[in-house]
């Protein structure tokens, strides 16, 4: 039987954190916690964060084009 690792790529309190999307264009990491009605953003490369309070709980993710 094989094993996985798991490693953290950014270190944020959050209730959940669900939903992880790349975004290729940007090479960036987006994801939500429903619970707490936030979308996340993360550039790995400079490990800058940055958030958004929703107005209700998100419940998912999606690109879109345009």
């Amino acid at each position: 039987m094989s094993g996985y690792a798991i490693d953290a790529v950014h270190d944020v309190a959050m209730r959940v954190g669900e939903s992880p999307l790349w975004h290729p264009g940007e090479q960036r990491l987006y994801w939500i916690d429903i619970a707490a009605r936030m979308v996340y953003r993360l550039d790995p490369l400079s490990g800058r964060q940055r958030s958004w309070r929703m107005p209700s709980e998100p419940g998912a993710l999606a690109r879109h084009a345009g």
